[in-house]
């Protein structure tokens, strides 16, 4: 006979599961805070589509730019350097 985990259990499991992969971020080395801007011309768009990719971190989207995008990075990583 199967034994099934209990439902009401089955958060509780899937929250340890989380906290232990979340300690297993590695060892990055850290530099000082770097900071770059980047922009992208409008041009005759009339609609795009972006695909964001970020494990961690701030983001902070708004509307009201004049062009496509005008945004300002912050990292002190490395190889996070957009």
């Amino acid at each position: 006979m199967k034994e099934r985990i209990a439902k009401p259990a089955f958060p509780a499991v899937l929250g340890i599961l989380v906290c232990v992969s979340a300690c297993n971020v590695g060892n990055l080395p850290v530099g000082e805070l770097q900071t770059e801007s980047k922009s992208v011309e409008l041009g005759d768009a009339k609609s795009v589509r972006v695909e964001i990719k970020m494990g961690a971190g701030e983001l902070k989207v708004a509307g009201g730019a004049r062009q496509l995008l005008d945004a300002d990075f912050a990292y002190n990583v490395a190889r996070w350097q957009p």
